[in-house]
């Protein structure tokens, strides 16, 4: 039976994706998890060659990093880009261009000398997850897309992009475990995509100022509320791997209820 209690108790839980469009571009990638500290590069020496020496660095093969403070040297790593992790040992690694590569563990080659002085490095995130902590229960209902820009929501693709490269994907996961794929590995690239998985987009025009469009994803359409449990790390994950640079806003926005989960 559907569980139907979401238009009574309704509230907002408070886990969405934001950017106030400032030019510069948005992706998940570019939301800061966590500073590591600074790790230094060492060109041809260590265990590996171009490999990066952090002391309990705590990342795996395949995270996201950036550094948000570059030093000298360390030839061509750049500030706020995406770099993905090669895990060496539980103080070194090495970086790669794509995921792809970091798992096929093909590294950045070093163009130029060992780093100094300061190189801080950042976890990024590649999700926007909803999880419920340890003994609450989350029922999702719906998850909203709401976009905002100047103008042309009925000439363009996706806000005020032709399409997006890599898409959007809407997952349910138990742990690292998928149980619902509700793009069905078709990534959101454009507006059919939306309306695909999302339905029709209403758009708003005030006759001035900005446009805003939302689209939302109704679970209740799958047969019943997503039900996130966080003894079982319950999550709804949403991936957005594309530089936005032309919307005022972005946000994605789930819809439901918490619960105490049963002693």
């Amino acid at each position: 039976m559907v569980d139907d209690r979401f238009g009574a108790q309704a509230r907002l839980l408070a886990r969405y994706l934001d950017h106030i469009g400032d030019g510069t571009g948005y992706k998940n990638g570019n939301i800061k998890v966590a500073s590591l500290g600074d790790a230094t590069f060492d060109v041809t020496g260590g265990v590996a060659e171009d490999q990066w020496t952090l002391t309990s660095h705590g990342l795996i093969t395949g995270d996201v990093v950036q550094f948000s403070v570059v030093g000298t040297g360390a030839e061509p790593f750049v500030v706020d880009t995406d770099y993905y992790v090669i895990k060496l040992t539980a103080n070194t690694f090495q970086l790669a261009t794509t995921q792809a590569l970091a798992v096929a563990g093909t590294e950045i080659a070093g163009t130029g000398s060992d780093s100094s002085p300061t190189w801080t490095i950042d976890r990024m995130a590649t999700d926007m997850l909803i999880a419920p902590a340890a003994g609450t229960i989350y029922r999702i209902a719906k998850l909203a897309l709401i976009i905002s820009d100047t103008t042309g929501f009925t000439s363009v693709k996706y806000g005020t992009l032709s399409a997006l490269s890599n898409g959007v994907t809407v997952k349910e996961l138990e742990g690292a475990t998928l149980k619902t794929d509700f793009t069905d590995s078709v990534p959101i690239l454009d507006n059919v995509g939306i309306v695909q998985a999302f339905g029709p987009m209403t758009v708003t025009s005030w006759g001035s100022g900005n446009d805003i469009g939302v689209a939302t994803l109704d679970f209740r359409g799958f047969g019943q509320m997503i039900r996130l449990v966080g003894d079982d790390s319950g999550k709804l994950a949403v991936n957005l791997n594309d530089d936005l640079t032309g919307l005022l806003v972005h946000r994605f926005m789930a819809y439901g209820y918490t619960e105490k989960l049963a002693e």
